[in-house]
């Protein structure tokens, strides 16, 4: 998970328009509600994943 929070700090560092910041902002603010229902069983088959 590190990797990613890291891409993405990367990303939006060397964003010097806003742009990769924008779509970020757009694809979250369109996101439908999502259902945790298997969060548990999928932590306990790949704990490494947490």
């Amino acid at each position: 998970m590190k990797k990613v929070v890291q891409i993405f700090i990367l990303l939006i560092e060397k964003d010097k328009n806003g742009s990769f910041q924008k779509k970020l902002e757009s694809f979250y603010s369109k996101m439908p509600e999502q259902k945790y229902d298997f969060d548990d069983v999928f932590n306990d088959l790949y704990p490494e994943l947490r």
